[in-house]
Formats: structure tokens, sequence, C-alpha cells
């Protein structure tokens, strides 16, 4: 007697799941959160400083992410009065993380300059004024 293959429900279900990946091209990167010091030193340069990396945001005739990164300015920025400064921020973002570059903020909230002083690991990265 022949003996017929007959697929099973989880069978069927990879299958199902191989030929949809084959099909579905590259997945859209996905959103996650930074936290450190954001700094403005100059007008449209813009980065978020962590440790052991810079994020940029804005290079002065180059290149600009895509929304709004000033949410994460606070009552704690440390500026001057035309809003160029830095502070302590964190940001929900879309980047592409070999290049350290942020292509889109979905979110932008400020932190208390306390929350980057007291991490020893962010501490000496605060900007300096220019």
């Amino acid at each position: 007697m022949a003996t017929f293959f007959r697929p099973t429900f989880a069978t069927a279900c990879l299958l199902s799941a191989l030929l949809h990946s084959a099909h579905a091209g590259p997945s859209a990167p996905q959103p996650f959160k930074l936290c450190g010091w954001v700094s403005n030193p100059a007008p449209a340069e813009v980065s978020l400083i962590q440790p052991g990396s810079t994020w940029h945001i804005s290079q002065p005739g180059h290149y600009q992410a895509n929304g709004d990164w000033t949410g994460a300015r606070g009552a704690e920025w440390v500026g001057q009065p035309n809003g160029l400064g830095h502070g302590c921020g964190c940001m929900r973002v879309v980047a592409d993380a070999g290049e350290h570059r942020i292509s889109r903020i979905l979110s932008a909230q400020p932190q208390p300059r306390a929350w980057c002083t007291k991490n020893a690991k962010l501490r000496d990265l605060e900007p300096k004024p220019r």
C-alpha cells in the first residue's frame, strides 16, 4: 500500500509562514527609546549623546530627522536666549543603528538634569557651552 504525505496543521502553518516571509520583503525598522544628553550647540546641529555613541538628529546642510526633538527641552535646559544649549532627555525614535542617525522622532520628553548627572556613565558627557 502506498504511503501518502498528510500535512498536519503545524506543517501547513510553517509552510504558510515561510511563503509569506519570502514575499514580505524587509521588515520595517522598529522604534526604540534613547536617553541621554540632548545637545543643540549651533543652529540645525542637534544630537543625543549616550555612553559610547552620539546619535545624530540634525547636521547643518546635510541631514535632519523627521519629527520634533524640541519636546526634550525642559525647564532645566542649559542654554542661551536663542534656544541653543543642552539638556537631559529621552526620545522614542526610528534610527539607523549602524550610522547612529535618527531618521524619525516619534516622541521626545525632557528629564531632570539630575537624571543625567547622577548617572556615572553620562555625568562626564555633559556638553560644554561653545
